[in-house]
């Protein structure tokens, strides 16, 4: 054996204590990079499986937790909104080896604030819907959901935003508001803004972008904070007429 053949040259303590050693070693390192090769082998051969099914798996996740996200049952069995559990959903990340879209079920740009309440009770449960609404939408887009539910979601939205400029104006008129020309001009410059992306969008002409969500961030931001809370502080003092 080769140890053997060294020993006739070197010092015993030498062999005994390196040169032996390495021998054994050597021998297992051998046999464990066989080992290493096969598991290698039998690896390769599972990705295959792992590749065909994790988009699967990825869809199935985002529906779950899409479900989870809005309702868990308190210990008398109603139902409860599920505030504190999307936050830990928002960690989950059902991507595998960096494909497809991450499900985002956390905080979006139009979470609701109470900053934006203005002290008109109607028009603040309509701002916080709207708000509700274009969070949505925004969720839609993050998660890169199919073109028919982003048209479906922005329809919602033009719709439910038509509706509350209506209810405004009304308010505005039964309170006199002295600048409701030009309050009136701004909902409708929005409405009209928000019909043309339906339309290019619907048509396959464009697509609701994050430069869009932060448009329309920026525009309720400016126009709750000044615009409507002008017309809140307005009705607060006026009775309205009839």
């Amino acid at each position: 054996m080769m140890h053997e053949h060294l020993a006739q040259h070197l010092p015993s303590f030498l062999v005994t204590n390196v040169i032996v050693p390495i021998y054994h070693t050597a021998g297992n390192t051998a046999s464990t990079a066989q080992a290493a090769a096969e598991a290698t082998q039998e690896l390769a051969m599972g990705i295959g499986g792992i590749e065909s099914t994790s988009r699967s798996l990825r869809d199935q996740a985002a529906k779950l937790t899409a479900m989870v996200a809005k309702f868990v049952l308190t210990k008398d069995g109603q139902p409860k909104r599920a505030e504190r559990l999307v936050p830990a959903l928002t960690a989950i990340d059902f991507r595998i080896q960096g494909s497809g879209p991450k499900t985002s079920l956390g905080k979006t740009m139009f979470d609701w604030d109470g900053k934006y309440i203005i002290g008109n009770a109607m028009i603040d449960g309509e701002h916080k819907q709207l708000f509700g609404y274009a969070a949505e939408l925004h969720r839609a887009m993050l998660e890169r959901r199919a073109p028919e539910v982003v048209v479906e979601l922005l329809a919602k939205l033009a719709e439910y935003t038509a509706t509350h400029f209506g209810h405004e104006e009304k308010l505005m008129r039964e309170t006199r508001y002295p600048e409701m020309a030009a309050h009136q001009a701004i909902h409708k410059d929005l409405i009209k803004r928000v019909a043309a992306l339906q339309a290019d969008v619907s048509a396959g002409k464009g697509t609701v972008s994050m430069e869009l969500m932060d448009f329309l961030k920026k525009w309720l931001h400016h126009h709750i904070g000044k615009e409507d809370k002008k017309v809140a502080n307005h009705a607060a003092t006026v009775k309205p007429v009839a």
